[in-house]
């Protein structure tokens, strides 16, 4: 589970990222990006009916938030940041999500730079 003053909660907070955010696509899931005027970093996470039932959503969610958890105090602060999972997601395995999600957050400069980058 990610830290308690990491997560984005409230409804509120998830469509004021859609709808004042930007959307970066990828091709198993997409990153909305809101640039806060704080220092603080919110994280959350979408995981449709599309990607499959209940079982599934929630297997998806756990693992997201796994791989998110790893990175949390190397992404920059000042961000919402929500990742929205597609349905071809569940194809992939735990260490290829890693890889995804972390070649994502890199190519868009959200990770802090450091000597050794590594997955």
């Amino acid at each position: 589970m990610l830290p308690s003053e990491y997560r984005l909660k409230k409804r509120t907070e998830f469509q004021y990222s859609y709808k004042h955010g930007q959307t970066k696509k990828f091709n198993e899931f997409s990153l909305v990006i809101f640039k806060r005027k704080d220092k603080l970093l919110r994280i959350g996470f979408s995981v449709s009916k599309k990607v499959g039932k209940a079982i599934i959503r929630n297997k998806t969610k756990r693992q997201l938030r796994a791989i998110v958890r790893k990175y949390v105090f190397n992404i920059n602060r000042g961000y919402n940041l929500i990742f929205v999972a597609y349905p071809n997601i569940t194809l992939l395995s735990f260490e290829a999500m890693n890889a995804k999600i972390y070649n994502g957050l890199k190519s868009l400069n959200l990770l802090k730079e450091k000597e050794n980058d590594s997955i």
